[in-house]
C-alpha cells in the first residue's frame, strides 16, 4: 500500500520541470536541435528578460515557458521513440559526438519530421 505524503499537489509547470530532469543526457542532446528551432521565441524572451538585468524573479514566466517548449517537444518526440533510442543510444555510445551518429540523427530527424 503507497504511503500517504503531506506534500502539495505541484503545478503543471513544475511537474514538467520534474520530468525534464529525469530525462537522460543523450536524450536531452538528441532532442536539442529540434528544441533550438521549436522554441526560438521562448529562449528569446527568457535571454532578453536576463540581458535587461531584471531580477532573477522577474524571468520566472519566462523560464517557464522555455520549460514547457522543451517538454513539450520531448513528449512529441515520443511519437517516434525508436528512433529517438536508437539515436540518444549512439550519442552515448560515441561520446555525445553528432558527427558519428549522423545516420541515426537523420532517421529521428525524419522521423520527427513526420509527426507534425
Amino acid at each position: 500500500m503507497a504511503e500517504a505524503t503531506n506534500a502539495p499537489p505541484q503545478s503543471a509547470d513544475a511537474q514538467a520541470a520534474n520530468r525534464m530532469a529525469k530525462v537522460h543526457q543523450s536524450t536531452l542532446l538528441a532532442i536539442a536541435p529540434i528544441v533550438q528551432h521549436a522554441c526560438l521565441a521562448e529562449n528569446q524572451a527568457f535571454m532578453l528578460c536576463k540581458a535587461q538585468g531584471k531580477h532573477p524573479s522577474e524571468c520566472l514566466r519566462e523560464g517557464r515557458d522555455v520549460t514547457k517548449c522543451g517538454y513539450d517537444v520531448l513528449q512529441k518526440a515520443e511519437g517516434c521513440k525508436d528512433a529517438l533510442f536508437k539515436f540518444s543510444q549512439c550519442l552515448e555510445y560515441k561520446n555525445m559526438d553528432y558527427t558519428r551518429c549522423k545516420k541515426e540523427r537523420a532517421a529521428f530527424e525524419a522521423a520527427f519530421a513526420k509527426l507534425k
